[in-house]
């Protein structure tokens, strides 16, 4: 159907495209069992769900067992950076930062874990199909001393519902539910 964009995509999160530079279409998946993704947005793309969750076929029998792609794979469309479940359990769409309060993160994609806080970027410039980008963690300060997101909110159950917001000018904000607060980047 022409209204369809891609499919194989199981709970994409948070559109991005980015305005500043070379208009990147980036979208990420939750997945099921394993594996979170930031894949690049391609019309009539197949993102592989249910038989693929990141660059890895699913046990259709038993979600919980994954296995490597086969030598002759399909024409699947493979996330360009992505983590496992040793990271975190679900992903959240960010923004490209275009702002100037972080200097140091313009043009890279800003994107982390719904459930521990933890926030990753990755230069625009890495994410290329074929191949998966270095996923960097950003080191939070407060009240001079290292903080995780996880620290500051205490949220119930060490949750911290992680999600992002950009303004006009480029900035991110930083939101956690489980806090009501919303925070701004700036380079420290």
């Amino acid at each position: 159907l022409t209204e369809i964009f891609a499919r194989g995509l199981r709970n994409p999160q948070n559109l991005c495209f980015d305005p500043g530079g070379s208009g990147t279409f980036i979208l990420t998946d939750i997945g099921q069992s394993h594996i979170e993704e930031v894949n690049l947005g391609i019309k009539g793309a197949n993102y592989g769900w249910p038989l693929r969750e990141g660059t890895f076929v699913i046990d259709r029998r038993n979600p919980q067992n994954l296995s490597r792609l086969p030598a002759n794979d399909p024409s699947y469309t493979y996330p360009v950076a992505q983590y496992d479940h040793d990271e975190g359990r679900a992903i959240a769409g960010g923004f490209v930062y275009r702002g100037n309060a972080a200097p140091a993160l313009r043009g890279h994609y800003l994107f982390g874990d719904i459930v521990n806080g933890r926030v990753f970027h990755v230069p625009v410039a890495e994410l290329r199909l074929g191949r998966q980008a270095t996923i960097r963690e950003l080191t939070f300060r407060h009240q001079d001393r290292t903080v995780t997101l996880q620290n500051l909110v205490q949220g119930m159950n060490g949750r911290v519902d992680l999600r992002f917001g950009q303004g006009e000018n480029g900035e991110v904000y930083i939101l956690t539910k489980q806090d009501g607060m919303i925070r701004r980047l700036r380079q420290g």
